[in-house]
């Protein structure tokens, strides 16, 4: 793996886009001079009435020396006569205060310029004198400059630096509405009056300028988010409130049908990570961050390498991890976290995933594994206290032969009755996990084993894994479902046990099948097939999480697809595969829950199973939600009150992060799939393959390939050379091809079947596809 360490070259370098500005460089400046003008001319106004002050210098070099040549008694005659007139007032003449106002007008539009430079406190002097008498100015006291001088200083500078502060930009974003308040809004709102719409805000990925919030009522479209200003600052997977439009600015489509819009007034939790992997681009005079991700805005950098400026086509094809701190301005602000690495080197692109997901992998710290037993022990009384010994049983796990951790083992013996015992074993994860150690609240953390192509990140630390894991011959404490079955396989009955188990046989898929097609000869030979065999276990582990839920009040909800979404075209019905695909996304992600916080049972179903209450219990080893189902469900059967410091809130906390790791962990199982694809193409210099048009428009198509199921845009502006591109809009969006060799036309709209070319893109681990000429 690619070791990333923080740039130590980062320098210092305030950007700035002004493409974007709403209000003018020229118009910035008169208005700041202005402003500067009339706060120095009060400020002038106020020393002309309070001191004895007739000519300012503003020039940035001037001095002007005094020296004293008034004779003793001519200074006691000045000195009594300003005591009588206030202690040091003195009389200004109406032209001097005039040539004072228009001289510092002047020298306030020439200051405002130099204030971009920096303002540099000492760059300006300001001296005072009097010319009340011309032919002895010279003569003032000493006593009498100084004070004056004081005066200027204390005074006068002071509020000529406040006034020449830089004007404030003009808003962009609304504010927010205090979370207090809005709790308060959506306590009272009715379910007939919805006003404000609460939920994880979806950013189109593609089109980033829409996002959409699920409605309460479910035969309703999403709410319909347009631009930045209405998104106001949210990022994808927030937790929001919006506010619905008024029905004049909801969205029509053309078959007359209507989608609500609104506008985000609140974020009442912040599940992005605000982190982003890109790259740095110059713009005009600008350096700016460009993520990967379209959803996340552009970023101005607070610091950029220094060799930048010099060579910025040595970070061409480097990728940086960038914090965003704020977004109050069209450009969000953030700062470098580190420099990941090139993107054609497949360790940092496999590294920008995991942070890009924010995914943590690091070892877990020395103190957290010091309550771990060590992996070479045995069971003590006090492990096996109040367990049932079911080491004397057959008891054997299947998993597939890569499989190094296994949480789940089976038994099977018959009755006395005729009747079937099947038991399910689970790993006792949450005998060594104590609720809320530290050890816990870190794992509770991480929430899922992750997944790659070339390994695998544990949730839980190693040695854990090791004393969990149901290997063979090994003593272990399981968490047991325990089945009476009827021949017919109808259940009887059912209850849960602590258990001490030994697996007798470690078997893979492969191996259990060889032992059905060739039974020793004792044995009666068995019509089963592998695919049945997997399916019976898969359905023994829904059957057990299913169960495991009815005996629960926090369960897994998988919402139904929306009605709008499932609609498809009948015409395309050949095209299986991408059929499949597209109906497979109309499914809500399935969501952990607190059900105490549900008011209708029936938004705890779980619509893909088609079952009224489901959860998951099966693998407390790479999944904290199985550990947490296993405590509630101990406290369940054995009627224990659960600790004081579960509640609600928790249950709904954990839940939350539950649903975001498992999310980010199957995105970035997906994305390094694809990354080692694009690799192994590059390495076999690119092939050609059947594909499935899925969308046209006018500069290009999105198609699947037939055999791999990986989706590639098509580029039509590339073809100008090869063939003329027409595009046109009847029914549906149609391209046509006319190809110049062969001289051959092309029609191509939705669910085309096309023939391509698959390439890897140079100095980039990604994929494009070329249109190639239809086959003959």
């Amino acid at each position: 793996m690619a070791k990333l360490e923080v740039s130590p070259n980062l320098q210092s370098i305030r950007c700035k886009d002004t493409r974007h500005d709403k209000i003018s460089a020229g118009e910035n400046e008169v208005q700041a001079a202005s402003n500067f003008s009339e706060a120095v001319q009060d400020n002038i106004g106020d020393l002309i009435q309070h001191g004895n002050i007739s000519q300012i210098s503003l020039s940035p070099r001037s001095e002007t020396k005094t020296t004293n040549h008034f004779s003793t008694t001519q200074r006691k005659n000045i000195f009594m006569e300003e005591k009588r007139k206030n202690d040091s007032t003195l009389t200004t003449s109406t032209n001097n205060e005039c040539k004072i106002k228009n001289l510092v007008t002047n020298q306030a539009n020439v200051r405002n310029v130099l204030t971009k430079k920096y303002w540099k406190k000492n760059e300006t002097e300001t001296h005072v004198t009097t010319t009340r008498n011309k032919s002895s100015t010279d003569n003032v006291s000493e006593e009498h400059h100084h004070k004056s001088k004081e005066i200027i200083k204390s005074d006068a500078i002071e509020k000529i630096r406040n006034a020449q502060k830089t004007p404030k930009k003009k808003q962009i974003f609304s504010d927010y509405i205090s979370m207090r308040k809005m709790k308060k809004i959506l306590k009272n709102q009715t379910f007939h009056n919805v006003q404000y719409v609460k939920g994880n805000l979806r950013v189109n990925p593609i089109s980033y300028k829409f996002a959409y919030l699920r409605m309460e009522n479910e035969e309703e479209r999403d709410l319909l988010i347009v631009g930045a200003r209405n998104r106001n600052r949210a990022f994808d997977g927030d937790l929001v409130v919006a506010h619905v439009n008024p029905k004049k600015d909801w969205h029509k489509f053309p078959d007359g049908q209507i989608q609500k819009t609104g506008k985000i007034v609140c974020i009442l939790e912040k599940v992005h990570s605000r982190k982003a992997i890109g790259y740095l681009r110059k713009q005009d005079s600008h350096v700016l961050f460009y993520p990967k991700d379209r959803r996340i805005p552009l970023v101005i950098p607070e610091s950029i390498p220094c060799s930048y400026h010099s060579q910025p086509d040595l970070y061409k094809n480097v990728m940086f991890l960038v914090y965003i701190d704020s977004w109050e301005q069209l450009y969000a602000s953030g700062r470098i976290l580190l420099e990941v690495g090139k993107s054609d080197e497949i360790d940092a692109e496999l590294q920008a995933i995991l942070l890009e997901n924010n995914l943590d992998i690091s070892p877990y710290q020395k103190e957290l594994l010091e309550e771990i037993p060590d992996s070479d022990y045995t069971l003590t009384d006090a492990d096996m206290k109040d367990r049932e010994d079911w080491r004397h049983e057959c008891i054997f796990t299947i998993d597939p032969a890569t499989a190094v951790d296994i949480d789940d083992a089976i038994s099977c013996k018959v009755l006395d009755n005729g009747n079937y015992e099947v038991g399910v074993h689970i790993s006792d994860v949450t005998h060594y996990l104590e609720f809320l150690s530290p050890l816990d609240v870190e794992v509770s953390k991480r929430a899922t084993t992750i997944y790659l192509p070339h390994t695998a990140y544990h949730m839980l630390p190693e040695k854990l894994c090791q004393i969990c894991s149901l290997s063979a011959a090994k003593d272990r404490l399981a968490f047991s479902v325990i089945w009476e079955m009827t021949p017919d396989a109808e259940i009887v009955k059912h209850r849960f046990a602590k258990t001490v188990i030994r697996s007798c046989c470690q078997m893979s898929y492969d191996m259990a099948q060889a032992m059905i097609e060739n039974p020793r000869k004792t044995r009666d030979p068995s019509k089963f097939s592998l695919n049945t065999l997997c399916d019976a276990l898969q359905k023994f582990g829904i059957y057990l999480n299913g169960e495991t839920a009815k005996s629960l009040q926090a369960s897994i909800c998988h919402y139904d697809p929306e009605y709008n979404a499932i609609a498809v075209n009948n015409s395309m019905k050949h095209i299986m595969m991408v059929i499949v695909n597209l109906c497979s996304k109309t499914m809500m992600r399935a969501e952990y829950v607190c059900a105490s916080t549900i008011s209708l049972l029936q938004d705890l179903k779980h619509y893909a199973l088609n079952v009224p209450l489901y959860t998951h219990f099966t693998s407390p080893i790479r999944r904290y939600s199985d550990c947490i189902v296993h405590r509630l469900l101990y406290a369940a059967i054995e009627n224990k009150p659960l600790s004081e410091k579960w509640t609600a809130k928790l249950c709904s906390k954990l839940a939350a992060n539950c649903n975001v790791k498992k999310y980010s962990a199957k995105l970035a199982q997906e994305q390094s799939t694809e990354l080692f694809f694009a690799y192994m193409v590059g390495l076999a210099d690119g092939f050609e393959a059947s594909a499935t048009v899925l969308y046209v428009k006018e500069d290009g198509i999105e198609v699947m390939l037939c055999d791999t199921g990986v989706k590639l845009k098509i580029n039509l502006k590339e073809m100008e050379y090869t063939a003329a591109v027409k595009y046109l809009v009847n029914y549906v969006p149609t391209i046509i091809v006319n190809w110049k060799k062969p001289s051959v036309a092309q029609v191509i709209n939705l669910f085309s079947l096309v023939h391509v070319r698959v390439e890897k893109i140079k100095e980039e681990l990604r994929l494009k596809a070329i249109l190639l000429p239809p086959l003959q």
